[in-house]
Formats: structure tokens, sequence, C-alpha cells
């Protein structure tokens, strides 16, 4: 089916209950949309290096285990705090429960493609 802007299977933490097919909701939106929120993310974490070592902690916190996204985001945001990064201009509702693309996304070097 067509996933436009309203669709509520466009929400990054699509609601599956009231029978909802989860095959229903399989589409390229939750890869786009976490895609650009874990590069939102290392922006305010000072970029690669402070991602990276963000992500060596939130895969030793959780190796192993499922993750909902209220625990991934509670991760985040005490490892961001504890390491003195501003995630304050973080959406994190906006993010997880609306629908559509995400409200910010990154700006590629094309250079390349465009050659």
């Amino acid at each position: 089916g067509h996933m436009g802007e309203s669709n509520p299977l466009t929400k990054l933490v699509p609601d599956l209950s009231g029978g909802v097919d989860p095959d229903d909701a399989f589409s390229r939106v939750p890869y786009e949309k976490g895609f650009n929120l874990l590069c939102h993310l290392a922006d305010h974490m000072g970029g690669e290096a402070g991602f990276a070592a963000f992500a060596k902690a939130y895969i030793q916190a959780f190796k192993g285990r499922t993750v909902t996204s209220p625990a991934f985001a509670d991760f985040v945001k005490e490892w961001a705090a504890a390491h003195k990064h501003d995630l304050s201009a973080v959406a994190w509702d906006t993010w997880f429960t609306e629908p559509g693309m995400p409200v910010v996304t990154r700006a590629f070097d094309s250079s390349l493609a465009d050659a």
C-alpha cells in the first residue's frame, strides 16, 4: 500500500494493536527515519567520534537483549547527560510517534555522484 505523510504506519513506533498485520507496516520508512534519527543524535554528540563512543556503550549495555524504543531513548539521554552532550533539541515524541518522514534530514556530499 501507499505510505503517505499521514499514514500511521510511517511512525517510527507504529501502533500494531487492533489487528494490524505487522507485514502491512513493513516499508523503508523505519530504516530512513531511524537512520536520520541516529545521524541527528550523532550531530548532538560531537559527530562521528562521539557517536562511536555512544554506540560502544549502547552495544555493551544491551548486547543479546531486545530493546524497546523508550528504553533506547532513556539510555541515549542518560549517556548523553553523563558525557555533557545537550540533546534538548531532539524531539523524541515527534521522531517516535508522528507519522511521515523525519523532521530533520542530512545533506550528504554528492560530489562523486554528480561527477
